[in-house]
């Protein structure tokens, strides 16, 4: 029997790139291919649900040319976004995030924020799991944390700016995309993060600069970046290792999140949130 025709409830699981989503696939085996067009789509069964798997590669050009195929091909009752992010305005170091409004930066009239309600049952689990309810600022390219905070301050009020930092604020490249893709086909949608770099910190190398047409990291691109700048070493080194703890944690909080009953999903679907 097609797996599209059973009861069980659909989630689709999009991730960018291997460094987020390996360890969480090896550990949550087996996946069988489900699709390998316009992207690998793998699919898993547990009680009651039917989980599609798609990598997007960073940023948003591959989802947008390809939203509708991998809707139609899943047909999703709920989209999950997992990867990594960075803190922009946090304070306590929290490791993981499920993220509730998301603002597209830097505003625009085509992508809106949204605002994803959560039910009771998923509050519960991130208050004993601690993770943080975060909002997210969603940028279409890499931008260090001091420009983007630069930016910030010429297009958003002081109001706006205090708002943010009043909150557990990250940075991300998809949250706001996806969360404004989902709202137009009124399909819930979540975000969890985990986050590679605290507010304090800079990633120092230009992220976008390592990946391919596919919005992979590139190997070449990567040994090319360090023959041009061998004191890049250490920073790599660095951010592999927080990389795969960040990975660590997704994987083991998304294995727990998904195991919650079909019920703690229900939820409704992203809205827009207006000024005022």
């Amino acid at each position: 029997m097609c797996p599209l025709l059973t009861p069980e409830k659909r989630y689709l699981l999009l991730a960018a790139i291997p460094e987020e989503y390996s360890t969480f696939l090896s550990s949550t085996k087996p996946w069988t291919r489900w699709a390998t067009k316009p992207f690998r789509i793998l699919i898993a069964k547990q009680p009651g649900k039917l989980l599609f798997f798609c990598p997007t590669g960073m940023g948003i050009r591959n989802i947008i040319l390809h939203w509708e195929n991998i809707i139609n091909q899943t047909r999703p009752d709920l989209v999950i976004s997992f990867g990594f992010c960075g803190e922009l305005f946090s304070s306590d170091h929290r490791k993981v995030f499920l993220v509730t409004h998301c603002y597209p930066f830097p505003p625009n009239s085509y992508f809106k924020p949204i605002e994803q309600p959560v039910s009771e049952e998923v509050i519960e689990f991130c208050n004993q799991h601690q993770i943080a309810l975060a909002k997210a600022i969603t940028t279409p390219i890499f931008f260090p944390k001091k420009d983007l905070l630069k930016l910030l301050r010429t297009l958003i009020t002081p109001r706006d700016m205090d708002h943010f930092k009043t909150y557990q604020t990250i940075v991300d490249m998809e949250s706001a995309l996806l969360a404004n893709l989902a709202y137009r086909l009124s399909i819930p949608f979540l975000s969890l993060r985990a986050t590679t770099d605290a507010h304090n910190e800079e990633i120092p190398f230009n992220v976008e600069e390592l990946l391919n047409e596919q919005g992979f990291v590139s190997p070449k691109k990567a040994i090319l970046m360090l023959s041009r700048n061998p004191g890049l070493l250490l920073d790599f080194l660095h951010f592999w290792h927080v990389s795969r703890s960040a990975s660590t944690a997704l994987a083991s909080t998304l294995r727990e999140l998904i195991r919650l009953s079909p019920k703690a999903f229900e939820l409704s679907p992203p809205q827009v949130i207006f000024p005022g």
